[in-house]
């Protein structure tokens, strides 16, 4: 679980330095879905529900990885295609948070522990809607845009509170 939790922590909060074309992240994501893939591996054999999405959180680490190697050469996509390509790395977080959730429900009624699933899917639910409000709407309402934003970075902040929660409950 605290693998997990790291892994949260690096793939949501991102930390950049910028040198002339060059972007270094200081949190780099794929460091983070690597940790989540240890975390669901470990946990997988608590239950197999966390297994589901270990083929998906492969394919984010590398998407990620080559995200961060074409920033750190100075290589970016503009237009659409940045668009497009944000947002389906956007779903594929969405996809691959809510099935962790759904792997620490199921925990829950395999340890009889409360491990703070309900308010993790609460805050989830309400983040999916503002990554989806932000991208729906950035080029047609920008300040709406701006204020999903400003809403998800605090759900974002509750989260991964939620999953520090969470990881404590699950190591009592």
């Amino acid at each position: 679980m605290k693998n997990i939790f790291i892994g949260f922590i690096f793939i949501f909060l991102n930390f950049n330095i910028t040198i002339g074309s060059s972007t270094i992240s200081l949190m780099p994501s794929f460091i983070g879905y690597l940790l989540l893939i240890r975390g669901i591996t470990e946990l997988s054999k608590e239950t197999e529900f966390f297994m589901k999405v270990l083929p998906i959180s492969k394919g984010a680490f590398i998407y990620s990885l080559i995200v961060f190697i074409l920033d750190l050469i100075g290589i970016r996509f503009r237009g659409i295609f940045d668009l497009i390509l944000g947002l389906v790395y956007a779903m594929l977080h969405i996809y691959i948070s809510y099935h962790i959730i759904l792997g620490i429900s199921k925990l829950e009624k395999i340890t009889g522990k409360d491990l703070n699933s309900r308010n993790l899917l609460t805050y989830w639910k309400i983040s999916a809607i503002c990554i989806c409000t932000t991208y729906l709407m950035i080029s047609f309402v920008p300040m709406l845009s701006m204020m999903a934003i400003l809403i998800n970075f605090c759900m974002v902040l509750l989260f991964l509170y939620g999953m520090y929660k969470c990881k404590n409950q699950y190591y009592m």
